[in-house]
């Protein structure tokens, strides 16, 4: 059959309009995630996810404080290679290796005098830790910082900066023996203790996204969040009721759904970043947790990094950065077990002098 010329003129304009349409569609949403990342993935500190990363790892059970067996769990802030006040506050907290265990929250190295001392202390007293920032930063430098000298010519000034931090960072890690960067390589972005109902991490968790789908940059590194538009964190569809319902007698399945994950249809996910320029992650995930979950599956994270608000305490979250290395304090808490799951915690700090 033979097509007008008129008609093929017609159904030529239709398929170059499709065609734009769709390829503005597609523009939209492009330039939409961009926008939507911009804040994490333009960071002047963004590293790319390193191989073999662990993302998740639990408090080893036999260290976990019940009320029968009387232990402790001595969790400690940003050391940054601080020996003399970690040990300090190992005698302030009267530690004794039978009962105790040493959960630190990243940052162990870096900016103080003594980062082979602090991992050696830490390692001789089995400790538990997470990978924070510096710690990232110290494993990833040497492959960077090789990539970047082999690109000398014409580097911008964030090139220049990101080889000058390196080089700080690269003559604390040839200080370190083999055995503590190896130590530090198998360290966990996020260590939990369901029986104890708690998180520990460096930087910070976004509220309503499981831990297995929260991203290891943004754990090390957050410290505040944007939203993408003007909107209180909502309910996600099919929960319970958000009123505050009765205690629920704790099963320890290891069951971590502080918040079921979330998708943006359902509510606005924020942007975690890694400056103060956002809102308070911490303040949005003790509202999440008040509002939207069920009392036996909230969560309690501990964190470090946020030096500038020094320790800060909410409902869920407690904060034990107090700026040692800058010459403020080195924090701990002394947590014991309570019933029904719960906790008790004890406030210790050692003053610090300025590394």
């Amino acid at each position: 059959m033979i097509v007008p010329r008129h008609k093929c003129a017609v159904l030529l304009a239709v398929v170059i309009a499709n065609v734009a349409i769709c390829m503005l569609a597609f523009l939209y949403t492009t330039q939409h995630w961009e926008l939507e990342g911009l804040a994490v993935s333009n960071s002047k500190h963004r590293r790319p996810k390193p191989p073999n990363l662990t993302l998740m790892a639990s408090v080893p059970k036999h260290y976990v404080p019940t009320v029968e067996n009387g232990r402790r769990l001595l969790v400690i802030g940003d050391i940054h290679g601080m020996n003399t006040e970690l040990g300090n506050l190992l005698d302030l907290a009267k530690y004794d290796a039978a009962t105790d265990h040493v959960i630190t929250l990243g940052d162990m190295v870096n900016k103080g005098p003594d980062s082979r001392g602090v991992l050696s202390r830490l390692m001789s007293l089995n400790a538990s830790a997470v990978r924070g920032n510096h710690e990232d930063r110290l494993l990833l430098a040497p492959r960077e910082h090789g990539a970047q000298a082999a690109s000398a010519t014409g580097q911008e000034d964030a090139v220049l900066a990101a080889r000058k931090r390196d080089k700080k960072i690269l003559k604390v890690a040839k200080t370190l023996l083999p055995e503590q960067i190896t130590w530090l390589s198998g360290l966990p972005v996020i260590l939990k203790s369901p029986p104890l109902r708690l998180y520990f991490v460096h930087g910070g968790l976004v509220p309503g996204v499981k831990l297995d789908k929260q991203d290891p940059w943004a754990v090390m590194n957050m410290r505040t969040l944007r939203y993408s538009q003007d909107d209180e964190l909502r309910r996600r569809d099919g929960h319970s009721s958000a009123q505050a319902e009765p205690e629920d007698e704790y099963d320890d399945d290891d069951d971590d759904d502080e918040g079921s994950e979330v998708t943006p249809a359902q509510k606005v996910v924020p942007i975690p970043i890694d400056d103060h320029s956002g809102q308070r992650w911490d303040k949005a995930w003790n509202k999440y947790q008040r509002k939207f979950v069920k009392k036996s599956h909230r969560r309690t994270v501990m964190y470090g990094h946020d030096a500038k608000r020094g320790f800060t305490e909410g409902r869920y979250t407690v904060g034990l950065d107090s700026g040692c290395a800058a010459g403020g304090h080195l924090t701990g808490l002394i947590v014991r077990a309570r019933g029904r799951g719960g906790i008790a915690y004890d406030k210790i700090q050692v003053p610090c002098k300025a590394a």
